[in-house]
């Protein structure tokens, strides 16, 4: 078994980093690595109260032993990489903001629709999403849609005003 020097001194640290976290996986790390250093548990002891592997716990307390508390902070995870670089999208946003898909080349529409935009990226990127990829992408950079709502061009004002005079207030056809 790995002797630790300072125990008491190692055991306020990592009370003190505990208290400090709202990391759920960096709360268990340093519970298990109190356990360990100030009750002296045993690693399977550790794993039963905490949930976590036998394998786990070994691994957090070599990473304690090499790094000390900071061995303890778990990796950022690499996940997917993005589809667009942030100058693109930052590019894209600014295309969206500033232009209608009229002046892109898109038919005579007044707003920009997913399908539109992942168009756009395509001629602009050689960059394939697809349609959910696009839209999560618009609101991670806070940006919203709204389909368009019919409006009639060429409606006749007099003839709106006159039809809500005559009509008797209720839309309900009349039982008979």
């Amino acid at each position: 078994m790995y002797k630790y020097d300072n125990v008491n001194e190692r055991v306020e640290e990592l009370v003190s980093a505990l208290k400090g976290t709202n990391n759920k996986r960096l709360y268990i790390r340093y519970q298990a690595m109190i356990l360990l250093l100030r009750d002296g548990k045993t690693s399977d002891e550790i794993s039963a109260i905490t949930g976590k592997s036998t394998a786990s716990i070994n691994r957090y307390k070599q990473n304690y032993r090499k790094k000390g508390v900071m061995g303890l902070t778990p990796a950022k995870p690499s996940g997917r990489h993005a589809d667009l670089t942030p100058a693109q999208q930052a590019e894209l946003k600014d295309i969206i903001l500033t232009k209608t898909p009229e002046e892109m080349g898109f038919p005579a529409q007044m707003n920009w629709i997913v399908r539109f935009v992942r168009q756009l990226i395509i001629d602009l990127y050689s960059v394939e999403m697809c349609p959910s990829a696009v839209h999560a992408m618009l609101v991670r950079n806070r940006m919203s849609y709204t389909r368009p709502t019919y409006c009639l061009a060429n409606a006749d004002k007099d003839k709106q005003d006159d039809f809500k005079k005559n009509s008797s207030g209720s839309n309900q056809p009349t039982r008979r």
